[in-house]
């Protein structure tokens, strides 16, 4: 995660009334999870996400044409 995604991240769980213990153990976790795989695969489920994505928002606007 870059810096700044990391702030974003922060300053989104703050506001759910996330303190800074529960950032800190939450990006821990989070740093664990992503050092278990290779950048290789966590590039191919971004984009796997990315793609799945799209094609919902696609869904979506046919469905509300349909209508």
């Amino acid at each position: 995660m870059t810096n700044k995604s990391k702030n974003k991240k922060k300053d989104e769980l703050e506001e759910h009334g996330l303190g800074n213990w529960g950032i800190k153990a939450l990006d821990d976790c989070l740093e664990n999870i992503f050092s278990e795989f290779s950048s290789e695969e966590l590039d191919l489920w971004v984009k796997q996400e990315v793609k799945l994505n799209e094609i919902l928002d696609e869904r979506e606007k046919l469905r509300k044409t349909n209508k």
